[in-house]
């Protein structure tokens, strides 16, 4: 009803006053095109306000995705670094048992030449029982230890101490996760005289590239009571520990606070406060916590100054480790 008196109305308008029919007509356009640029105007406000969200959420995830890249390499550096060293440790261990196989032919053979003059054994005096064993290897620590093993097994074992002069003195020391079982064997042929001088010689120049011989050494040293050699030998392997890797340097803290040996732990906590990588947030926390169990606050200070100079304080990362 009211649209159609308004068309009435216009058409009345339309003969009697053409214009402004006409005026009319541009007014209520020009209303309509006010309405339609106000309701424009309001969509394009929607829309930019939209598209600025999306240009932030799109800068946070590209930020978020850098984050997770950085995380990801160094992770991927870590794995790469243990499959490595796993690696050359499959390979040594891989040629120790290509020598212990040897050695264990070697080893049947000597048993049973053994067997052959084990009933001439009484009759021979001490002094010339280094004659006997003249093609016997004792730069070779396998072949020593199954030399000895078959003595004590023949029950010769007090013959055995005849050989265990050389034994302290000749045998090499570049296969350390072998040093500990030879001490093993003299000790066990009461030969403790020559197994101190062994690990004298192990404590000073046995070389240090697998650690965890090293460390093991130390722990048969300490049972020994052979105080001096597990202070000579803590001090090395201070000097030789990686500082590069927050895991290998908590594993050899915890071991020397074990053995007693707490100036070496300290010294080894301060190289490693001043060198090790502060890039990774989760071997800083690893290595903060293991200093502060030992109550080594100053190199805590150092360390921690360190990494918060060196890594940006992003909330999300930190506060879930520190």
């Amino acid at each position: 009803m009211y649209e159609h008196l308004t068309l009435l109305q216009l058409k009345a308008l339309l003969v009697a006053h053409p214009h402004r029919y006409l005026a009319r007509l541009v007014t209520d356009e020009l209303e309509a095109a006010l309405a339609a640029r106000q309701t424009a105007e309001g969509r394009a406000g929607d829309l930019e306000e939209q598209i600025q969200r999306r240009v932030r959420q799109v800068e946070e995830l590209a930020a978020d995705q850098e984050r997770l890249r950085d995380e990801w390499a160094a992770d991927r550096a870590a794995m790469t670094a243990e499959r490595d060293r796993l690696e050359q440790e499959i390979a040594e261990l891989t040629r120790d048992l290509q020598r212990a196989r040897r050695t264990r032919d070697e080893a049947e053979e000597r048993c049973r030449q053994l067997e052959v003059f084990l009933d001439h054994l009484e009759g021979v005096q001490l002094s010339d029982l280094n004659g006997l064993f003249g093609n016997v290897d004792f730069t070779d620590p396998m072949s020593v230890v199954s030399l000895l093993d078959d003595l004590r097994s023949l029950g010769a074992s007090g013959h055995a101490m005849v050989i265990a002069e050389r034994v302290a003195t000749e045998t090499s020391l570049d296969r350390p996760h072998v040093i500990g079982l030879l001490l093993d064997r003299l000790q066990s042929v009461r030969a403790s005289a020559q197994a101190r001088v062994l690990a004298v010689r192990a404590a000073v120049s046995m070389p240090l590239d697998n650690l965890y011989a090293a460390i093991d050494l130390m722990v048969r040293l300490t049972r020994m009571d052979a105080s001096t050699q597990v202070g000579v030998l803590a001090d090395r392997i201070v000097d030789a520990v990686p500082v590069t890797d927050a895991r290998t340097v908590t594993m050899t803290l915890d071991s020397l606070r074990e053995l007693n040996a707490d100036a070496q732990a300290n010294a080894l906590a301060e190289r490693a406060a001043a060198g090790l990588p502060v890039s990774d947030p989760l071997a800083v926390a690893l290595f903060l916590g293991r200093l502060r169990d030992m109550g080594a606050d100053a190199q805590a200070g150092v360390f921690m100054a360190r990494a918060v100079a060196a890594t940006p304080l992003d909330p999300r990362t930190w506060s879930s480790t520190c």
